[in-house]
């Protein structure tokens, strides 16, 4: 095997991509756009911080007690949460005003206090009526959320004063361990205390991890539909354009096509990767890389398998096709749904059971994960070994095929 006719195709497949401008979209424009997406809609810039609900109120009490309908408005208008106002409150003297606003969505949720109702709460219990906009499901169970939260923590503190008020009529000389009728009248008023704490990976704890996470996403999603575009139309495209029959009267095998058809591809693929990583370190993506140390160039290595392996599979599709424009049409549909349902764009734990397993026996998905849990998780590379070595032998298996299918392809076109 000669390099000259090698490195011919390479150069060759580069041309084609940068003069072509629905390659260069495929290739360099759609994995910016999506990033770019991820990055300022999917997780905008308020992520991770407080929300603020815009609350209305109706207040109908009127009771001359410590605790009142004002107190409570008084309380939601000073609420908040690391620094951020937690309720915008603003005040109506007609419910079916503030329904009827609830339910325009110009606010979020609407509150009534009803008569006596300070009275009620200090010698009993009242009921607050509140309505919350149900017309988009996740904002509904953010407000109900943060609603039901600002609740328990008021019962919590009203009972607390309650008991404390109460135990202050109880003489202390008659004998009464006033610490155990406390620890009592704590239990009935709040039985269960749990202390909940999340624990999340310090690398998606921030939105730049995330926007790293989707970057690599991204790539993934690239490497899945430009791969098998690449493998698919190795050989047919030559015949469409009418450049075979030359080709194939020049002294030019059909492994030095192949090899340097390949190679160029590679090289596309780890260029779009190469784009869509400065993309999202500028929109604020966490991404760690060292290049002193050894082990990260593994990196380097995993794109490259995981570009092979793609390839490998449009080589395969190859031999199915028709014509270049039904090749490139199925390897871009059928990468852009392999890259949502096998966990390369969306979290496994999002998908079905059934897609999960799919992720799970993927080998583009081992290649986009090992990336993350290294560049993101930051895990040791001894966790990523087995995995690396899975996709090392599925890419060579793949291509292998695929080199075969294509040899008999091509020497199919040649016999006619």
């Amino acid at each position: 095997m000669r390099f000259r006719p090698v490195y011919a195709f390479i150069i060759k497949e580069l041309k084609h991509v940068f003069r072509d401008k629905s390659t260069l979209f495929w290739v360099f424009a759609w994995p910016v756009f999506w990033i770019i997406m991820a990055s300022l809609i999917f997780i905008p810039p308020s992520i991770g911080k407080p929300y603020t609900i815009d609350l209305g109120v109706v207040n109908h009490d009127s009771s001359n007690t410590q605790f009142n309908g004002t107190t409570l408005v008084n309380i939601l208008n000073e609420s908040t949460y690391q620094d951020v106002k937690l309720f915008n409150v603003k005040i109506y003297l007609d419910e079916s005003k503030l329904i009827e606003d609830v339910r325009n969505h110009r606010i979020d949720a609407g509150m009534v206090i009803p008569e006596d109702f300070g009275e009620k709460v200090f010698y009993g219990s009242s009921n607050l009526t509140i309505y919350v906009y149900a017309g988009d499901v996740q904002r509904e169970q953010l407000v109900n959320g943060m609603l039901s939260r600002f609740i328990d923590i008021l019962n919590s503190r009203i009972s607390k004063y309650k008991i404390e008020y109460s135990l202050k009529y109880i003489p202390p000389d008659i004998g009464v361990d006033l610490d155990l009728i406390r620890n009592v009248l704590y239990g009935i008023a709040k039985p269960v205390n749990a202390s909940v704490h999340e624990v999340k990976p310090k690398s998606i704890a921030s939105r730049g991890g995330l926007i790293g996470w989707y970057t690599f996403g991204a790539i993934g999603m690239v490497m899945l539909y430009t791969g098998f575009d690449i493998g698919s139309i190795m050989i047919i495209r030559e015949r469409d354009l009418g450049t075979l029959n030359r080709i194939l009267s020049s002294p030019v095998s059909f492994t030095e096509i192949l090899l340097g058809k390949t190679i160029g591809g590679v090289l596309i693929l780890c260029l779009s990767a190469f784009v869509s990583v400065l993309v999202g370190l500028a929109f604020g993506a966490e991404i760690y890389w060292n290049p002193l140390n050894i082990l990260d160039w593994l990196l380097i290595l995993d794109i490259i398998l995981t570009a092979i392996f793609t390839i490998g599979v449009g080589l395969i599709i190859s031999l199915f096709a028709k014509s270049s424009s039904s090749a490139s049409g199925v390897s871009v549909v059928l990468g852009l749904i392999l890259s949502f349902i096998t966990g390369i764009w969306l979290p496994k734990w999002m998908l079905p059971k059934w897609m999960q397993v799919l992720a799970d026996y993927f080998p583009a998905t081992w290649g986009i994960e090992v990336i993350r849990r290294i560049v993101i998780f930051r895990v040791e590379y001894v966790e990523v070994l087995p995995d690396i070595f899975k996709l090392f032998i599925a890419a060579i298996a793949t291509y292998l095929i695929g080199a075969y299918i294509y040899n008999r392809v091509a020497r199919r076109y040649a016999e006619e």
